[in-house]
């Protein structure tokens, strides 16, 4: 995989922000710190360690598998594997590395096959009893084996604030920086004109998160703003600010039974796109998606569920109306 200058420019700066994780562990460190003691360290921090993994298997249908108007069908599995390592390394101070991979497979419309591998690591900080800190680094790379051209790698930045509530409420304020590169799609000059840049993508967002929980209930509104910047300079195709609303609640029936809703509505403002029945106005996309799931907990490790998922898609674009859902079997482990 060709790695360019500027993803080491981006590793450069994410080892500057992770510096202060690694200078708090230096000030825990006696004077006479030798190379034998940062291994030992090392080793007690895989010993102390704990490996948490979760499995989820998705087998579903997806009447609207590429979100157009052609509304074409298509039986989907949908497959997550996601270990997490945790080891404390001071009494504050929790170190985290972790990684995610996911599969989807269309029985048909192979093309919309992916896979992504994802890996991360970073670190958790008890300001006090009610106040956490974190930071992570994440790697990220989407690879669709039938598609052609379409593979891409992140590299993302992640700063978080877990803030606990009296009357068992909670918030949170996170920013995330991302940087996305397209290994073989080139930027545009104009509509047939290609040049031999890549495409990258800069993306920051911020989120802020709200809930409580009740007796047999959990409650949450998030809101989010992220801002993606492209230098696929064509009429700044791929420039827009994006808005998110979402609300969602988890009602728990008994100890085995639960079920989980959520809605959201998204704004998406572009700032240079135009729409083709009108060169001189600029497009704009409003999509609705809710989610409504049943599940079942066998035991504190399995548990089997049924979910609906809709999206809804509005714009002043013709080509970007559509609407489609998905049913699908859930199927989570932990170990």
């Amino acid at each position: 995989m060709k790695i360019s200058f500027k993803i080491f420019c981006v590793l450069g700066m994410l080892f500057f922000c992770f510096s202060g994780f690694s200078q708090s562990l230096e000030k825990e460190v006696p004077p006479s710190y030798t190379e034998s003691s940062f291994l030992g360290r090392l080793k007690s921090f895989f010993r102390d360690g704990e490996l948490k993994s979760l499995v989820l298997v998705n087998e579903g249908y997806d009447n609207n598998v590429w979100l157009n108007s052609r509304r074409k069908g298509d039986v989907y599995t949908q497959v997550i594997f996601r270990p997490k390592f945790t080891s404390p390394i001071s009494d504050k101070i929790k170190g985290i590395l972790d990684y995610e991979l996911m599969s989807l497979v269309y029985m048909d419309e192979s093309k919309a096959n992916l896979i992504i591998n994802t890996f991360g690591f970073g670190g958790e900080f008890d300001i006090n009893d009610n106040l956490k800190f974190s930071k992570s680094y994440h790697f990220s790379l989407t690879e669709y084996p039938n598609s052609g051209n379409d593979d891409f790698y992140d590299n993302s930045l992640e700063l978080k604030l877990n803030h606990k509530l009296p009357q068992k409420m909670f918030h949170s304020l996170g920013y995330e920086f991302l940087f996305r590169n397209y290994q073989e799609r080139k930027i545009r000059l104009s509509p047939i004109n290609y040049s031999d840049k890549e495409r990258e993508d800069k993306r920051h967002s911020v989120d802020y998160e709200i809930g409580k929980y009740f007796s047999k209930d959990l409650f949450k509104i998030k809101f989010q703003y992220y801002n993606n910047n492209s230098n696929d300079s064509y009429l700044k195709y791929y420039d827009y600010d994006s808005y998110k609303i979402g609300v969602s609640l988890t009602h728990i029936f008994n100890d085995r039974l639960f079920s989980h809703t959520s809605f959201s509505r998204q704004w998406r403002d572009f700032s240079g796109r135009t729409i083709s029945t009108d060169p001189s106005t600029k497009e704009w996309d409003r999509t609705y998606l809710a989610i409504v799931g049943l599940y079942y907990k066998f035991n504190k490790d399995l548990t089997l569920g049924v979910s609906y998922t809709y999206r809804e898609n509005w714009s002043n674009e013709p080509i970007e109306n559509y609407s489609g859902s998905l049913i699908a079997l859930n199927t989570s482990y932990r170990f």
